[in-house]
């Protein structure tokens, strides 16, 4: 979806250029630019949308429940409620890549150092991380070095299905430069074309997924042969309340720890599919509906 922007609202502090796309001056936290925390979590400023502004829930995290500052994730630190920092990025397949770092060295140094590295092979390898051939941004040639792992802090939040752990999702730079070819880069240079063109883009997502009663070991040991699986459901359940009921243990800690950890959600159902589940997710910009599916997925 794309809503028209009025003039004057990219001039703005806060914009979508500051809030994820400015790497310049001597704080090169993604999207940080000269801008404080407090300023840069702020919505479109200078300017309103057309026909009406959007309201503040479809802002970048804007009072988003579960989503951190800063100042808020050092108390957390500093009472022992947060210890674990997961920091990481999107590959191409989609999937969250990095690191687990200790909470207090990840704000008293990664922190103030920029951001911290990872292999380039992740950007350049299949699904079992194998690396691959025929890629001239990392190969067995040039060999593998690292690229940095640059935090947008306005991604910052509370990761509530694990123990005392947030997280933050990184843009990969080599040579102080964005990756061109990494997953939210390119959907941050597409954003930028059309705010260019005077547009602003909206998603939503609808998910679907099936749940089974087999556990991942034993799928991949039947080299996950559908008659080896087990459905959670016998028959279709498509908007199915009593079925639906069996499954909500796991709809409802999902809905929930979604919601606490800066992932408003609509709401969920039974699908047509035997075990067939689908969650909605509240829409709003682009940029930040696609960082809430990564948190999504994990």
């Amino acid at each position: 979806m794309f809503r028209r922007l009025a003039s004057g609202v990219c001039r703005a502090k806060g914009t979508r250029q500051e809030i994820y796309g400015v790497f310049s001056g001597t704080n090169r936290l993604a999207g940080a630019g000269a801008v404080p925390t407090h300023q840069r979590e702020a919505s479109w400023l200078g300017g309103s949308l057309s026909p009406d502004p959007l309201p503040s829930e479809l802002l970048p995290n804007s009072n988003v429940k579960g989503m951190l500052r800063l100042p808020d994730l050092k108390k957390l630190v500093d009472k022992g409620e947060i210890d674990t920092t997961l920091i990481g990025f999107t590959d191409i397949y989609g999937r969250f890549m990095g690191k687990r770092l200790d909470a207090t060295h990840f704000l008293e140094h990664t922190l103030p150092g920029g951001g911290t590295h990872a292999c380039s092979y992740l950007l350049a390898c299949d699904m079992d991380m194998t690396p691959l051939e025929g890629f001239k941004f990392a190969n067995w040639r040039t060999g593998f070095g690292d690229v940095e792992l640059v935090p947008d802090v306005s991604t910052l939040r509370i990761a509530s299905w694990l123990d005392k752990t947030c997280m933050v999702i990184c843009n990969p730079e080599r040579d102080h430069a964005p990756v061109s070819i990494a997953p939210r880069v390119i959907l941050q240079r597409q954003i930028d074309r059309a705010r260019k063109k005077g547009y602003g883009a909206l998603a939503a997502l609808e998910l679907e997924f099936y749940l089974y009663d087999t556990s991942y070991r034993e799928a991949r040991q039947n080299q996950y042969a559908m008659s080896k699986m087990r459905p959670s459901s016998d028959v279709v359940q498509d908007y199915h309340i009593l079925q639906g009921g069996r499954e909500e243990k796991f709809n409802q800690a999902f809905r929930r720890h979604l919601t606490m950890s800066g992932v408003p959600v609509e709401g969920s159902k039974g699908e047509a599919g035997h075990g067939q589940q689908e969650l909605n997710l509240v829409y709003c910009d682009a940029l930040t509906m696609a960082d809430r599916h990564v948190v999504y997925k994990r």
